[in-house]
């Protein structure tokens, strides 16, 4: 099994997962006959055959999180913060000629190499947690939506592809604007919209008649939204969707099919 995903990794696509975990990752307690969130995250990177999961409010320290990974998986994220790592198999991680992160540790982001010059940059993100609200949180998210635009902004002028997963706290429909008010989801589309980004499980989904079941926050009776996303340009979305199989957190994780160009 192995070596047959190794072999996909030579295909022309990856599959990625955004996820918030709730943080935990690595905590023995018993969790629906696993030994940990590590354990389910694991799981399901098998038998959805991921390639790529961003997770967010991680609770661990990145080293200790690269100690407890099997050989097949690699993580990446900033050395002191606790709060997003890629998880990347190794027939990925091989191909990364670059990573780093900012300051917050909120922005992950790695660079793959191919042949001929080919590059695609694949970002993981957490946005600040009450951003929907508006006020002085938007304004802190504010600031890290322009840092990644900047980043952004100059490889998609070079040609190079690029995505952003994670949950970044932010609703792109007006539909649920009593979840976020409307200065919060007018300034996400402008950062989508600017970069020629789109969230690929709305690309694909919104609009036929199942947008109702499309949430990512499951919160019971308190609502449900969408803030989770895979954002990136149109054209390298294969398919997306949601997960509803393992519950380790009130997020659902968010899967997508994106086109390889390494």
């Amino acid at each position: 099994h192995q070596a047959q995903r190794t072999q996909s990794c030579m295909s022309d696509k990856f599959r990625v997962i955004t996820w918030n975990i709730g943080g935990g990752l690595l905590a023995t307690t018993s969790l629906e006959g696993q030994k940990s969130k590590l354990d389910a995250i694991l799981e399901l990177a098998e038998s959805e055959e991921a390639d790529m999961i961003a997770i967010q409010e991680a609770g661990c320290s990145l080293r200790s999180l690269q100690k407890a990974l099997p050989k097949n998986f690699k993580a990446y994220g900033h050395a002191h913060k606790q709060l997003v790592f890629w998880i990347i198999r190794v027939g990925w991680s091989a191909r990364i000629m670059a990573r780093g992160s900012d300051a917050s540790g909120r922005i992950v982001a790695v660079r793959l190499a191919g042949k001929h010059g080919a590059r695609q940059i694949c970002v993981a993100f957490y946005g600040i947690a009450g951003a929907s609200s508006g006020g002085d949180k938007l304004n802190q998210q504010e600031a890290l939506l322009q840092k990644m635009e900047r980043m952004l902004d100059k490889k998609l002028r070079k040609e190079k592809s690029c995505l952003i997963a994670g949950d970044i706290n932010q609703t792109l429909r007006k539909s649920e604007g009593k979840t976020g008010n409307a200065s919060s989801i007018r300034r996400f589309r402008e950062f989508t919209e600017g970069l020629g980004f789109v969230s690929a499980l709305l690309h694909l989904n919104d609009g036929k008649g199942t947008s109702k079941d499309l949430y990512s926050l499951d919160r019971g009776s308190r609502g449900q939204t969408l803030i989770d996303h895979i954002l990136t340009e149109p054209q390298e979305i294969l398919q997306s969707r949601i997960i509803k199989t393992v519950k380790i957190s009130d997020h659902w994780p968010v899967l997508a099919d994106i086109r390889s160009h390494i």
